[in-house]
């Protein structure tokens, strides 16, 4: 078990556990939700006051938008994002498995990361959806060995920033032990674990089980686990007792977008309301009805409130 990280509690394979980081000590399990400053539904500051104590944002967005990035090398990601919690940052991996390619390379955003503070950071890895072909994955899984292989020259002058090494492989066993065992010998901070896309949007949760299982499996248990994409607050249960120590995901904005009102339970769609099963601060000054009256910008940011006020809460039931 290392300095930065120490368990304190375990039941199943869930665990209770302190995590160290330069801004500050962070008890897990914990759900990081995504924001986007290029689409701010929700502010960091109406974040903090819902509740949240740490965020994700992606450091190739800020990267790629010069008034973004000129401000974040300047005064820090902290002050640009006017959030003292703890601050991950993703490294445009998504935008690959969207766009199939990113404008920057990794040792670029590796240092760009560090040089903005980022509590919590990640190397450019490859997504891959379930239903991805071998040849894909086979190239991605080399590409993520080579990334992964350049921060560990890296890591001395990245030092400050915990880093997230996530293997790849999709629903290929043979490539999932490959390249975790890889990633398991560069010892990075932090262990990370990729959602297969299409089976998560299909809430094939079995699917996602037995890929998380068997990459836990093969990296190190004296780290903390990091479940990408996870979102729903109806899964946080599920996924911390198979050992998830925090989710990220930009699902509670997503789903507002759509109408989609989260419940510890499932999804209720607002247009389909007639009272809220809720006593958040949302729930409890609205009626379903008065929310659907409001412009659809107004009508978005409240129903995200209330995702993540839901969220803020299951997490808490969890630890």
């Amino acid at each position: 078990m290392s300095l930065m990280f120490r368990v304190r509690r375990s039941d199943a394979s869930a665990r209770l556990s302190e995590l160290k980081t330069k801004s500050g000590v962070l008890t897990l399990p914990e759900f990081f939700p995504v924001y986007n400053p290029n689409k701010p539904v929700v502010t960091p500051k109406e974040m903090k006051n819902i509740g949240v104590r740490a965020l994700i944002t992606n450091s190739y967005i800020i990267y790629k938008t010069p008034r973004f990035r000129e401000r974040a090398l300047e005064e820090g990601i902290h002050s640009l994002l006017e959030f003292d919690g703890i601050v991950m940052t993703d490294s445009g991996a998504y935008q690959i498995y969207r766009y199939g390619d990113i404008e920057v390379n990794n040792e670029e955003i590796l240092r760009f990361q560090h040089s903005i503070g980022s509590d919590i950071g990640s190397i450019l890895d490859v997504p891959m959806s379930s239903e991805i072909s071998r040849a894909k994955a086979e190239e991605g899984v080399k590409i993520t060995i080579s990334n992964a292989e350049e921060w560990s020259t890296l890591r001395e002058e990245l030092e400050g920033t915990l880093w997230v090494g996530t293997p790849q492989g999709s629903i290929y066993d043979d490539l999932v032990e490959y390249s975790a065992l890889k990633i398991r010998a560069l010892d990075f901070d932090y262990n990370g674990v990729g959602s297969l896309k299409v089976a998560l949007e299909k809430y094939d949760f079995s699917v996602q089980a037995r890929y998380f299982l068997k990459v836990r499996s093969l990296l190190k248990a004296g780290k903390p686990f990091h479940f990408w994409g996870i979102g729903h607050p109806s899964t946080f249960a599920f996924f911390a007792a198979l050992g998830a120590d925090s989710f990220d995901s930009a699902a509670y904005a997503l789903y507002a977008e759509q109408g989609r009102y989260m419940t510890p339970h499932g999804t209720l769609n607002i247009d389909e309301m007639e009272e809220f099963p809720c006593s958040c601060p949302i729930c409890s000054n609205y009626t379903p009805e008065e929310v659907r009256s409001l412009p659809d910008r107004e009508k978005i940011s409240l129903i995200a409130k209330h995702n993540l006020y839901v969220s803020v809460a299951e997490i808490r039931k969890v630890r």
